[in-house]
This record gives C-alpha cells, structure tokens and sequence, in this order.
C-alpha cells in the first residue's frame, strides 16, 4: 500500500534525510483541544474536508467523530511506516512545545556539533 513512499524514501536515502516526527497523542484528545482554540469554521472546514470526501466518504465518516477515525487511521500507518524507512527518525511524543524543541535541538546539536569559534 505505501511502496510509493518507501521507494521514494530509498531514492533520496544517500541525502541522509532525517525526520522529525511530532507525534501528537491519542488523535481525539488532540483534536478536542485543538477544537476548543481555533474557530469554528476551521473545525467546520477540516471535518469536512475529511469525511465528505474520498476515503472518508467511502468509509462513511460523519462529523466530529468520522474525522477523528481519519486521523486515527492516517496515525497508525505513519507510525507504522517510520521503523521501514531507510533514515535516521526522532519521534518526539508531543509533551509541550517547549519541552518537544528541547529535546529536537539536543537531536540535532549531538548529530550536527557546532564548529568550534576559532575557525
């Protein structure tokens, strides 16, 4: 189903790619929270756009609750696909935006050191 992607993901593996994976928790939770600070034709708009269309259409998908079977869906095969891919992947379980660019900067910084001033 995703050759697609892991032949792409083999094309450009000599770049030495690296993905960062923002993984948000449980797909309801966050997209309850998300919900209550962004307006409601946003909300209106994304349920929409995934459940009245394509697979969510196909599927059956109704409102709050079918876009929330997207997102569950579309989570399960990116985190099935991450351990397949050919590069180096930080999955970072979303603990706050503060805490989650720590711990990306601590990645980064340990695999790309900084050059020493003197040169």
């Amino acid at each position: 189903m995703n050759n697609h992607i892991l032949e792409t993901a083999e094309i450009v593996r000599h770049l030495d790619p690296i993905l960062i994976y923002l993984h948000p928790g449980e797909a309801g939770e966050t997209l309850r929270r998300v919900a209550q600070v962004r307006p409601q034709e946003w909300l209106d708009f994304v349920i929409a756009y995934h459940t009245q269309q394509g697979h969510g259409k196909a599927q059956g998908w109704h409102g709050f609750d079918g876009m929330v079977k997207f997102y569950e869906m579309r989570q399960a095969i990116e985190l099935d696909l991450l351990p397949r891919l050919p590069w180096d992947i930080l999955l970072v379980p979303h603990e706050g935006w503060d805490q989650d660019q720590a711990r990306i900067t601590a990645y980064l910084d340990a695999r790309f050191p900084a050059l020493p001033d003197s040169l």
